[in-house]
C-alpha cells in the first residue's frame, strides 16, 4: 500500500511496523497509561490520514492490509473507524485511562471476568466485520437498478 504512494517499504519494514502497533496495543489494554494511549491514537490517525489520502488522490490498492490474505480495499468507512479508535485513543491519554488493564479488571468482577473478557473478545470481533465485510456489503449494488 506505501508502495503505491511513492512511500518506499520493504516487507521487513512493514512487519516492524506492525509489530509496534501490536506491542503499543497489547500495552493499552493490559497496562493502559497517558503515553501508550497518546501513541494508540497517534498510530490510529496516522493510518486514517494514510487511508483518507489514497483514497482522496484515487490510488487503487488492492487491500489496506488490515484483513490478513482477504483483500479489503481502503474505503471511507475505514477511515472513519480509524479516526474513532483515535479519538478513544486521544481522550484516554487526555483524561487518564478509565480502567486498570483488562487483566486487573477482569479479576475483580464475577467468574474471574469471564463476561467481562467475552464483550471485549465480541466488540474487537465486530470491529474486524465492519472493516473488513461492510464497504462490500454497503456497495455492493452500487450502478445496478
Amino acid at each position: 500500500m506505501l508502495e503505491n504512494m511513492g512511500i518506499p517499504a520493504g516487507r521487513v519494514a512493514i512487519r516492524v511496523l506492525a509489530a509496534i502497533e501490536l506491542a503499543v496495543g497489547v500495552a493499552c489494554l493490559v497496562s493502559p497509561r497517558r503515553a501508550t494511549s497518546a501513541v494508540m491514537g497517534l498510530l490510529y490517525l496516522s493510518f486514517a490520514a494514510v487511508l483518507a489520502l489514497l483514497l482522496v488522490r484515487g490510488i487503487e490498492v488492492p487491500s489496506c492490509g488490515c484483513a490478513g490474505d482477504r483483500d479489503v480495499p481502503p474505503s471511507w468507512i475505514h477511515v472513519g473507524l480509524n479516526l474513532a479508535a483515535a479519538a478513544t485513543a486521544v481522550a484516554a491519554a487526555a483524561t487518564g485511562p478509565g480502567f486498570g488493564g483488562i487483566v486487573g479488571t477482569a479479576a475483580a468482577v464475577p467468574l474471574a471476568g469471564a463476561g467481562f473478557v467475552a464483550g471485549i473478545l465480541t466488540i474487537s470481533w465486530l470491529a474486524v466485520l465492519c472493516a473488513t465485510y461492510l464497504p462490500t456489503v454497503l456497495f455492493a449494488y452500487r450502478g445496478r437498478t
